[in-house]
């Protein structure tokens, strides 16, 4: 278990004793990673550059460090206990998502569904996750 795992309202400076496990440059991840940091005035040490969030799963869970990830990626681990969200002041860090599709193209029968699904029931279903996902609440 990671010594954060169990504190509350961490400040992002705090974060700065930790080595961080991030996207590599470009990525929207790690931009919102160093947008964040910035902001509060943190400057933790990048240890390990990955390309995938399965990667950087895998390094958080052999206790090589800690990463900002998106929560719909860590689902089946927090489920199992294998990661813990930690509770860092101003997080969760909010990104917008927009459903794109080509303009002059009709969406098959599947695609219209999922377009829906995720304009109706999206939000309401990363809400549903993120309740689960509680600071603190897996190891």
């Amino acid at each position: 278990q990671h010594p954060l795992a169990d504190k509350q309202n961490i400040t992002p400076k705090s974060l700065n004793q930790f080595e961080i496990i991030t996207r590599e440059h470009g990525s929207g991840t790690r931009f919102i990673m160093e947008t964040f940091l910035a902001e509060h005035e943190a400057s933790p040490v990048i240890t390990m550059e990955m390309s995938s969030n399965e990667s950087i799963k895998q390094a958080v869970m052999a206790n090589l460090g800690i990463s900002f990830v998106s929560l719909h990626t860590i689902g089946l681990e927090l489920e199992n206990r294998q990661i813990a969200v930690l509770d860092v002041q101003d997080t969760p860090i909010i990104r917008t998502w927009h459903v794109v599709a080509l303009s002059k193209r009709n969406l098959s029968q599947a695609a219209e569904g999922f377009r829906y699904f995720m304009l109706e029931k999206g939000g309401e279903l990363l809400n549903e996750m993120f309740n689960t996902a509680k600071p603190g609440a897996a190891r």
